[in-house]
Formats: structure tokens, C-alpha cells, sequence
């Protein structure tokens, strides 16, 4: 029994740093280069980060060590392209890896209501109840009540889902700056992309606020947020529970996601190498990843239209976002990141988020990143970042009363 929130430190400004680990070893499939997992270990003050960065390094370990120690026992049958091995590897990624990497991914959910729960004051326990095999593996509980603050309940309820936007985003750092990516990583990133439109679809069934209520982390957050729409008479609980459920469908148009998913089955299903190939959309000498994500933010639902980018020896994401409306009130805002693609010594990178709210203004986030490579033999590099925000945020939010910390 452990209860993980009440021990997190918030911070504004984070220090984090970042080992990826190079695990070389034959490859039959794939002779010419070594194995390679980007492998990060994370200290930041930032609970979310911290614990994105956890669960990618155990799902990366996990995926990567059994892959190995299977190859060891019998390369012919998995390393190879043989029909008997397409299927072992198909075997193990249905039975093994989906299970174990979902269980961390779930894990990380867990552990973002719990830090969304104590940033408010409120304490929670989380129970281990079962293995990646169960049906059901945590149960979580509230010790307090809830808050009464009024960003309290979709922070919370969205906390889970916020978790698996960082945790996405962290494995998606990884793939930025690199043209190969352990199964591991992309797996916890296709796992994490999935969280918030498949809970949607299912938590918001047709009938979901007819029946008898049975309270859920997305219904619960629905029904706030048309709580504090506070327009009465003009629109039903059901019509915004069909709107939003019918919105989180735009998370599938993802072309990370879809790379990776694409990636994950012809590179290590069906090729047997021991890492998973990036596809980008070519235009001209640019390479591109858009997406549009449907979010559950503490200021209501937002669309986010974003693209990674790869051009002229530079790579980062660029990005523009605003909330659905609550009366008059709107939060829009943008953010842009910047880094070299190339890998000197020393890799410097730079992340801005702007946004303006209709009551409380303007806010931005800055960030400055250093890599610093080519330690002896190639096997580490240190990444450290440093943050500033002008109010104290979650996803780019505005939180009155309480200060905390924005993802790294």
C-alpha cells in the first residue's frame, strides 16, 4: 500500500536531468547498428514529469529486457523473419508487452490525480490490487473531500488524463531527436495517446446522465463543467455529453500516433529489429507530424493543432490552443519549441508557451534545455532544463490560490 502524492514537492522552477542509455547486442534483422533505447532516468520537482519519465523507463526496461533476453535463448526465433518467429513476437507483444506497458501507463494516471489531489490540499490512497494481468490493478481513494476550490473538481478528474498527455509528450521528446526508438517507448506513447479518447468513448455512453448516476472521471468533469456554463435551458447534460464524446474523436487524427503504431507492427512484429523507425510526412526538405488533440483542461475542453517539425538541422513542435467557452470566458494561447537535430557535444533547446485568459490575463512558460553528448562510448547524455512561469500553471492554466508546477 503506498500512497505516492503526498511526498511530491511543486516547483516553478525545475531541474531535470535525463540519461539515455545505449544497449548494444547483435541484431540479426538489422546488422548494421546496434541496439539503442533512449532511456530516461529523471529527477525533476515537477511531479507529473517525474513521474512520466518513471513509467517510460520501466516500460522501455521491460519491453527491451525481455526482447533481449527471449533473442538470447533463441535468435532463430526471434530475431529473425521466419513466419514462427512474426508470430512469437506478435505472441509476446498481445500477451506481454501491452499488458505490462498499459499497467504503467495506468499507474501514471493514477499518480496524476494524486498529484492534481495534493496540490489542492487533499489527501488520497492508492491500493495495488492486482498484476498487469487484472481486470482491475489500483484502486484509489479520496481521504478528504473534495475542495472546494473552483478548478478543484475537473483538476482532479482530469488529473489522470493530464498524467498520460505528459507522459505522451515525454516519449515523443525521445522520438524528436531520434530516427529509431525502443518498441517500449512507442508503445507507452500509442498507450498514453489512447487514454483520453478511448475513457471518453466509454465513460460517456448514450444514456450515461439518464440512468442511475454512477460517478466517473470524464462524467464527473462533464457534468462541472456544464454546472458552470451556468445557461440553464439552453442546451441539455446530454447534448454536451454527446458533444464532448464525439469531440475527443479528433485525437485519432495523430500522425505520431499512427507512426508509431505503423512502426511498432512492420519494424518489430514483422522485420524483427529491436527498435521501432520514425515516418514523418515529407514536404519538401521538412519533415512534419500534425495532430489536433481534444483535451480536458481545468478551464473547460481545448483543442490543441500542433505539429512536430524537422527542418534545416532543427527539430521541435509548434502548436496552437483554445478552450471551449464557459460564458465569456476563454483561455487561447500557443507554444513553439526549438532544438538542433544535429547532435554536437553540447545540444541547446528552447520552449515558449504564451497564452491569454479572459479574466486573469496574459501568462507565458519558458523553458531552456542544454543535451550535453558523446560521453565515453556514446552510452549517455545528460539533459538539463530549467523553467519559468509568470503564473504558477498546469497545461498552460491560470490557478488562482494555489502555486504549482508545469511540466517539464
Amino acid at each position: 500500500m503506498t500512497v505516492v502524492g503526498r511526498r511530491f514537492l511543486a516547483a516553478s522552477v525545475c531541474v531535470v536531468g535525463t540519461i539515455a542509455a545505449a544497449a548494444a547486442g547483435p541484431c540479426q534483422a538489422q546488422p548494421s547498428t546496434p541496439a539503442s533505447i533512449k532511456l530516461p532516468l529523471v529527477y525533476s520537482t515537477t511531479p507529473m514529469t517525474r513521474n512520466a519519465d518513471l513509467m517510460l523507463s520501466a516500460s522501455i526496461l521491460s519491453t527491451s529486457a525481455s526482447e533481449a533476453g527471449l533473442a538470447k535463448v533463441s535468435p532463430s526465433l526471434f530475431r529473425s523473419t521466419r513466419k514462427a518467429a512474426r508470430a512469437a513476437r506478435a505472441t509476446k507483444l498481445v500477451l506481454f508487452d501491452a499488458p505490462v506497458v498499459f499497467y504503467f501507463v495506468g499507474l501514471n494516471h493514477e499518480w496524476g490525480h494524486q498529484a492534481r489531489a495534493t496540490e489542492y490540499g487533499m489527501a488520497s490512497e492508492l491500493l495495488f490490487t492486482g498484476t498487469p494481468w487484472s481486470s482491475k490493478p489500483f484502486e484509489l481513494y479520496a481521504l478528504e473531500q473534495m475542495s472546494d476550490h473552483l478548478l478543484a473538481v475537473p483538476s482532479v478528474h482530469g488529473g489522470g488524463m493530464t498524467a498520460s498527455r505528459v507522459l505522451k509528450d515525454r516519449a515523443e521528446a525521445i522520438m524528436l531527436r531520434s530516427d529509431r526508438v525502443a518498441p517500449g517507448s512507442a508503445l507507452a506513447a500509442i498507450i498514453s495517446s489512447l487514454d483520453t479518447p478511448a475513457y471518453a468513448q466509454a465513460n460517456l455512453y448514450s444514456g450515461r446522465f439518464t440512468e442511475e448516476w454512477q460517478p466517473g472521471d470524464v462524467s464527473t468533469y462533464v457534468r462541472d463543467w456544464y454546472d458552470r456554463q451556468a445557461r440553464p435551458g439552453q442546451t441539455s447534460l446530454d447534448d454536451v455529453r454527446s458533444h464532448i464524446r464525439t469531440r475527443s474523436a479528433l485525437n485519432f487524427l495523430d500522425t505520431a500516433l499512427w507512426s508509431e503504431t505503423i512502426g511498432l507492427l512492420s519494424d518489430y512484429v514483422w522485420r524483427g529489429e529491436t527498435d521501432v523507425r520514425m515516418r514523418w510526412l515529407k514536404v519538401g526538405g521538412v519533415g512534419l507530424l500534425p495532430s489536433v488533440r481534444y483535451e480536458f483542461s481545468p478551464r473547460g475542453p481545448e483543442y490543441y493543432v500542433r505539429t512536430h517539425y524537422r527542418a534545416l538541422g532543427a527539430v521541435g513542435t509548434a502548436y496552437g490552443r483554445w478552450t471551449e467557452r464557459i460564458g465569456e470566458d476563454r483561455q487561447i494561447g500557443g507554444g513553439l519549441s526549438l532544438s538542433r537535430w544535429s547532435t554536437p557535444r553540447l545540444v541547446p533547446s528552447v520552449t515558449i508557451d504564451v497564452w491569454s485568459q479572459t479574466k486573469e490575463g496574459t501568462g507565458f512558460r519558458g523553458e531552456v534545455a542544454a543535451d550535453f553528448e558523446r560521453w565515453p562510448g556514446r552510452r549517455a547524455a545528460l539533459t538539463v532544463a530549467v523553467a519559468r512561469s509568470r503564473l504558477a500553471t498546469s497545461s498552460g492554466f491560470p490557478w488562482p490560490e494555489a502555486p504549482t508546477s508545469t511540466p517539464a
